[in-house]
């Protein structure tokens, strides 16, 4: 609401009771007060609502910098959190982490530990990141990033050929319901 708004409502009830036909001039003193009171309790309200500052950002203050391998750990702290960027359980987080490490080559470098690559690959791929996206969490170059992701990318095919693999190597048994297509048995 504009404040000429709330003026000219606060005008339009003094002239309504003027046109109303009261002849005492005392009670119309007192309307007008009355109404010039109620306008000017309206403003007030009006102003100290609408008028609040904004809050100020100081670009001067320094922030707590939390590195990509404490927002890892954080993560892990916490299962809800955990679930939510790395769409697993701490527990699962680090059975796979060393797993990944003991059986499939993911080793940690100079520059990054090799639980934040693996964070940094659950992340992305678990929540849709984009390259620039990562760099910006875990403060990493782009050339970084596309190691890490590949390192861990290499180790999680391997962990893949372990997992997802047929029980019978040698398919020597068809499914029933794969028979019909099997072309050595369509003939028969």
């Amino acid at each position: 609401m504009s404040i000429a708004f709330l003026l000219n409502v606060g005008n339009f009830e003094m002239s309504s009771e003027e046109d109303s036909g009261h002849s005492d001039t005392a009670s119309d003193d007192s309307s007008i007060i009355f109404h010039q009171a109620g306008a000017a309790a309206v403003l007030a309200a009006f102003a100290s609502s609408s008028y609040t500052l904004a809050p100020m950002i100081n670009l001067h203050t320094p922030l707590p910098h939390v590195t990509g391998r404490q927002w890892v750990e954080l993560n892990m702290r916490d299962s809800r959190r955990c679930h939510d960027n790395f769409r697993m359980t701490p527990d699962s987080f680090i059975e796979l982490h060393d797993t990944l490490v003991r059986y499939h080559g993911l080793r940690s470098t100079q520059e990054v530990e090799s639980c934040e690559a693996l964070g940094m690959f659950l992340w992305a791929c678990g929540t849709q990141q984009a390259t620039r996206q990562i760099r910006d969490r875990f403060e990493r170059s782009l050339d970084t990033i596309h190691r890490k992701m590949a390192m861990v990318a290499d180790a999680m095919y391997g962990f893949a050929q372990t997992i997802i693999c047929p029980k019978d190597p040698t398919f020597s048994k068809v499914h029933n319901k794969l028979r019909p297509y099997v072309p050595s048995l369509m003939g028969a």
